[in-house]
């Protein structure tokens, strides 16, 4: 299976892709262009000659960090027994899709996850930093609870709670630097217009998934978790059809819970 590495607009100097790198979020932290949480937003620059698409966005399979509650960010954390065991699952579940192309954020556990949901389809997988969770900066590998000193008194806690009122680790991103980075990449995908009427496979973060989706339902910043951190390997299913771009299915996963 062929792995591409293709650097993020930024890294470059300039758009990779026909969206310009432009900030939809105003000064608050909402997404400006959102009035509703509807889960439907329109295109921007559409001119009804879009995409008509399936984009399939999958968490990754559980790590031992996730298990033990323990910051990951952009630490390279590989699956453990039991995320391997969901994607296997999850694989299954997915094994009548034909995908045409397929992308995943650079870090292991997501890469492992993508590849474990093609199995056999002779598919290149496309990496883009874009894709990768959000960063934690110096507090990546801390566990995350309330008793941890280095957690308390600098606004961290409310990652989960308040986030809103969020403050980022020295080194750390933003949850607005996020839905810039990761809407941009899902702007670019949903353009292509070569795509029209094909699956696409998209293996990511939970941070980021929800950074991804908050162009169609996020309204304050306050609701970026909206109903929770999806499960792992729980799957988003994006339509692009007339210009539009319509969540249909939320977090779905293929396991019975545990």
């Amino acid at each position: 299976m062929e792995i591409i590495s293709v650097p993020c607009a930024g890294d470059q100097g300039e758009s990779s892709g026909s969206i310009e790198c432009t900030s939809d979020y105003d000064d608050r932290g909402f997404a400006a262009y959102c009035s509703e949480p509807d889960k439907t937003r329109e295109l921007r620059n559409n001119n009804k000659r879009r995409s008509d698409m399936n984009i399939y966005i999958i968490r990754h399979g559980e790590t031992d960090w996730n298990a033990q509650r323990k910051l990951q960010g952009q630490a390279d954390v590989p699956l453990n027994e039991k995320g391997r065991r969901l994607a296997a699952l999850t694989a299954e579940a997915m094994k009548d899709i034909s995908f045409a192309e397929a992308y995943s954020s650079p870090l292991v556990r997501a890469m492992e996850t993508a590849k474990t949901i093609l199995g056999s389809r002779d598919i290149p997988i496309i990496q883009d930093n874009r894709l990768m969770e959000i960063s934690f900066g110096s507090f990546e590998g801390e566990e995350m609870k309330p008793e941890n000193p280095r957690l308390q008194g600098n606004g961290f806690m409310n990652f989960f709670t308040a986030p809103d009122q969020y403050i980022a680790p020295t080194g750390g991103e933003t949850f607005l630097q996020v839905c810039e980075r990761t809407t941009q990449f899902l702007e670019e995908l949903a353009a292509r217009r070569d795509l029209e009427g094909k699956n696409v496979l998209v293996a990511s973060h939970g941070a980021a998934i929800k950074g991804m989706l908050s162009s169609l339902y996020l309204t304050d910043i306050s609701d970026f978790w909206h109903g929770g951190v999806h499960k792992n390997c729980a799957v988003s299913l994006i339509r692009v059809k007339d210009g539009q771009m319509t969540l249909v299915e939320d977090g779905k996963i293929y396991y019975k819970d545990e």
